[in-house]
């Protein structure tokens, strides 16, 4: 019984000490480590130069390709303030490539909720912002969300060679709003 007590302890201080690494979760791209292993016909690199990107390119056609985002590509990102702004800065299109971003919803089970399209095929290279993770969820009519993932899917289904590059993903707090002058 003791044993089991210092376990939970254990686990319990563990968990709390994780929680301020996770806070926000900036990435240069520089590596893909926060990439899960990539589903479908779809190759993964990065480079470090210029800052870091990591190129997603589809290597066959009629299949879903694609790749999750998420803590050291293993764990779901938790939904709180700290982490509830998601930006993604696309750098390039490769073979009249486009992508599209989805958020994957998870309860605090980790059981799988919803899976919502956040941006729709698109070769824009304009930095997306979501403001709010957690507005999107409501008004997808996702209840009881804890923790979610970014999955991007490259297109079109039907080009074995087509790609994208991207230059960083950030979950973190929403910007502080300006101060108002008192003169």
């Amino acid at each position: 019984m003791v044993s089991q007590l210092a376990t939970v302890f254990a686990t319990l201080i563990a968990s709390i000490v994780v929680l301020p690494a996770e806070a926000q979760l900036k990435d240069d791209l520089t590596d893909t480590t926060n990439f899960a292993t990539p589903f479908g016909p779809l190759q993964m690199t990065s480079a470090a130069k210029h800052g870091g990107t990591v190129t997603l390119t589809r290597t066959a056609v009629s299949e879903d390709a694609g790749v999750d985002w998420m803590i050291d590509g293993k764990r779901d990102l938790p939904l709180t303030e700290d982490t509830d702004t998601l930006r993604l800065t696309p750098h390039a299109a490769i073979d009249d490539g486009y992508y599209v971003a989805s958020i994957l919803f998870f309860d605090r089970s980790g059981n799988y909720l919803a899976e919502a399209v956040w941006i729709e095929d698109t070769n824009a290279l304009t930095p997306r912002l979501l403001d709010s993770v957690t507005r999107f969820a409501a008004d997808q009519g996702v209840e009881g969300a804890a923790r979610y993932r970014l999955r991007l899917r490259i297109n079109p289904i039907d080009r074995s060679d087509a790609g994208f590059v991207f230059d960083q993903i950030m979950a973190s707090a929403p910007p502080a709003p300006p101060h108002a002058d008192t003169d």
